[in-house]
């Protein structure tokens, strides 16, 4: 059985600190970088969602002539978002 001097215990035990710093180092760069990436999904959604507010804001707004029964038949008869939202933005230009 080896004994172990006071010292080298404390270098081991230096070792170990400094290991766990880089363990808790390493943890909290992933963390920052996920926020990053989340962070930057919400601003992509909170676009999207103001885009289809305006849509939908365009759509029920009291000009509008569409009913809900001519909205209703037409489901399944949708065309692309794309090609919606370019024939909405034209007619709103118009």
């Amino acid at each position: 059985m080896m004994v172990r001097s006071a010292e080298e215990s404390g270098v081991d035990d230096e070792r170990g600190r400094l290991a766990d710093q880089g363990r808790w180092q390493e943890l909290v760069h992933n963390l920052e970088g996920e926020w990053k990436r989340l962070n930057r999904e919400l601003i992509q959604v909170r676009e999207e969602r103001d885009q289809l507010r305006k849509a939908l804001a365009a759509l029920t707004w009291k000009g509008c002539s569409l009913t809900k029964e001519e909205i209703v038949a037409q489901i399944g008869k949708e065309k692309p978002l794309r090609e919606f939202l370019e024939e909405l933005r034209q007619h709103l230009e118009n």
